[in-house]
């Protein structure tokens, strides 16, 4: 099977997985679409997690397992499963989620049907860490019009509204509008700053069917790392800075990205406006870092 280049790739990082890992393969490998690979980055785990991913490896050639010889970042193991991969359209995995067996077929049909779509996912169904459903998402979480700075307004207007689009990260991307992106970076809330380079890219399409489920648990990387050091530390364990301050780097990199667009100068001053809206509603959180950044280089006075 190795030979044989997929069409779609499954890339699922892990740290410490096993708890959960065996369902997350489970639906993987259950899918009434069965021309992809799994490639499975496990960075230094210390559980049963290596063990596990052997077992399943052995199992079904459709799938790689990858050992990292130490813990390198959630983003560097992020973007690994995708260097690693080989189809022409790509879905990152967490080890804790689980989809339905349809998902593959479903947004496959979408990228094959459209071809201006970079990413295509489904409706996302919360439950609690034994399956308990918690809440579905309603709200229809497309970003596909045909003008890119309408694409900005509408994604900047979901973020204002809640974090629902932002599980949009665990879609189907075509693998050579990721390659046009920074992937992951380390840093927090890269996730949505790939999401905004991708949107500049092309159009962003939901599936109106709950095919993913989104497990919340206290193991979920942005509970169990609850404070901007720890979850830089999460990103990039090699990263030591003494002031993190996630709310100006977010939106600093946005200008960047977007400043490093092809789009015209008027198109970018809309898009510039977009993003102030959506970041000026957050000046609570920008101006508290302000202040514990000033207390953590000056000390009290």
């Amino acid at each position: 099977m190795y030979g044989v280049t997929p069409r779609v790739s499954i890339g699922v990082p892990v740290y410490n997985g096993e708890s959960y890992l065996a369902e997350a393969l489970d639906s993987l490998l259950a899918q009434t679409f069965s021309d992809f690979e799994i490639v499975v980055s496990d960075n230094a785990s210390s559980d049963g997690t290596e063990e596990l991913c052997r077992r399943y490896a052995a199992a079904d050639g459709r799938m790689r397992y990858l050992r990292q010889g130490r813990n390198v970042g959630a983003a560097r193991n992020y973007n690994v499963v995708f260097e690693e991969s080989r189809g022409e359209l790509f879905k990152w995995a967490a080890h804790d989620d689980v989809i339905a067996p349809t998902f593959l077929e479903r947004t496959v049909e979408v990228m094959e049907r459209e071809t201006d779509v970079v990413a295509c996912y489904p409706k996302t169904r919360y439950v609690d860490a034994a399956g308990a459903l918690l809440r579905d998402t309603t709200e229809q979480l497309s970003v596909a019009d045909s003008s890119v700075q309408r694409r900005v307004e509408r994604l900047v207007d979901l973020s204002i509204a809640g974090d629902d689009v932002f599980m949009s990260i665990f879609g189907l991307f075509r693998s050579s509008a990721l390659r046009r992106t920074q992937l992951i970076r380390a840093q927090c809330a890269s996730d949505q700053l790939l999401l905004f380079e991708l949107v500049l890219l092309g159009r962003l399409v939901e599936v109106p069917e709950l095919l993913f489920l989104r497990r919340m648990h206290d193991g979920v990387s942005m509970v169990k790392n609850a404070t901007p050091h720890a979850q830089q530390a999460w990103f990039d364990p090699d990263q030591k800075r003494r002031v993190v301050m996630p709310m100006w780097e977010l939106w600093a990199v946005h200008r960047e990205v977007l400043r490093a667009s092809d789009l015209s100068s008027s198109d970018k001053r809309r898009c510039r406006w977009h993003l102030f809206r959506r970041f000026v509603r957050k000046w609570p959180a920008l101006g508290g870092e302000i202040k514990k950044a000033a207390f953590q280089l000056f000390g009290r006075r």
